[in-house]
């Protein structure tokens, strides 16, 4: 009887014993008897003879503190072919790298919230803290959204409060206690940002708006109307008077939040590209640029186009010299960093669209 059952990838299973080996791939199997079965891991190497590393997210801090990443490596030749990993950078590769394994299964995204405390939401839901200083150290469980979907995650300025946001939930967490402060789900949406001028996290909804929520109570501040699908990417100025979205259908718009309304809309702020699920949107420190990740179809480079943000204008587009792009995040008001599934977190100076800095990730030693 088969046993030790080890799935290779979305399309291949595999089903092994000692003298036996059968594997499958879509409609056809094959039966592999006796010692040929032995050979599967040479054969194996031979067709994907090295581990994949992909960036899944990344924390940008503006100024000196060291980049945190979020690391997926995967080799369908190990017993464990999914491994995660937390690495903390400079962002030139004359700075060295440290990191410590991440045991939970199936990150999603991350926020730092101190210098070495960070957040980590699942796929499932969970929500952990660990400590970069303490990589010998289990993560700490903070609490789990009731529907089992990726949370977004936001912080305040502060680091003191933890914003988490599934489908139907979005709920604030004192970080210090690790209890709930409060919860909303009367908005169904995806993404969030905090805007620390109005001490508020503002939420992009399903029906196209912007609600923006009392940091301490939860309590509406105000709701705008912004898009006509749902909103899937939100970046808010250091100040947070100004509010950048980005839509399901492509269509980004600037919303100046202490007058209520839209500045100005693009119905193609992505250059015929696509949202993807991560919405990638981001606004330089001084409010000065804006930039938008986009995944062109049909696959190809991704690319990052830069606004000028008060006037809405493209300046340039920026190719990422990658199939698909997870993320964007200014570190300086000149500085965009960007990571992918390559595995590498570029960085790039956006004033002349060039390349300034690779930082490519190597799979770790077992």
């Amino acid at each position: 009887m088969f046993r030790d059952l080890q799935t290779v990838d979305s399309e291949i299973g595999l089903f092994r014993c000692k003298q036996a080996l059968l594997l499958s791939c879509g409609a056809v199997s094959i039966l592999v008897i006796g010692e040929a079965a032995a050979l599967w891991p040479v054969w194996a190497r031979r067709a994907w003879p090295e581990t994949r590393v992909a960036v899944i997210d990344c924390s940008v801090p503006p100024g000196p503190q060291p980049t945190i990443s979020l690391l997926r490596e995967h080799n369908p030749c190990d017993r464990n072919p999914v491994k995660y990993r937390i690495c903390v950078h400079g962002l030139t590769n004359s700075h060295s790298k440290t990191s410590m394994d991440w045991c939970p299964k199936e990150p999603h995204r991350l926020v730092r919230l101190t210098r070495n405390c960070f957040a980590v939401s699942q796929h499932d839901g969970r929500i952990f803290i660990a400590d970069i200083a303490r990589p010998d150290r289990t993560p700490l469980f903070l609490g789990r959204h009731s529907d089992p979907s990726p949370a977004a995650l936001a912080v305040s300025a502060d680091g003191t409060r933890l914003f988490s946001r599934s489908f139907g939930l979005l709920r604030a967490w004192n970080v210090d206690s690790r209890r709930i402060a409060w919860e909303h789900d009367e908005s169904p949406g995806t993404c969030l940002a905090f805007a620390e001028h109005l001490q508020s996290v503002i939420c992009g909804n399903d029906d196209g708006s912007l609600l923006g929520l009392s940091m301490e109570a939860g309590t509406a501040t105000a709701s705008i109307a912004v898009h006509d699908a749902p909103i899937c990417g939100l970046a808010a100025t250091r100040t947070g008077r100004r509010i950048a979205s980005l839509s399901m259908n492509s269509e980004i718009a600037l919303t100046d939040w202490d007058w209520g309304g839209v500045v100005w809309r693009r119905p193609d702020g992505l250059g015929g590209g696509r949202a993807s699920d991560y919405g990638r949107i981001a606004i330089s420190p001084d409010g000065r640029l804006m930039a938008t990740a986009l995944n062109p179809i049909p696959v190809g480079d991704a690319r990052v186009i830069v606004w000028n943000t008060d006037l809405g204008e493209m300046i340039r587009t920026i190719s990422l010299h990658s199939p698909a792009v997870y993320g964007i995040e200014f570190a300086s008001n000149n500085t965009l960093c960007s990571w992918s599934t390559d595995g590498v977190v570029r960085v790039w100076d956006v004033e002349q669209g060039r390349l300034v800095e690779s930082i490519r990730f190597a799979a770790q030693e077992s």
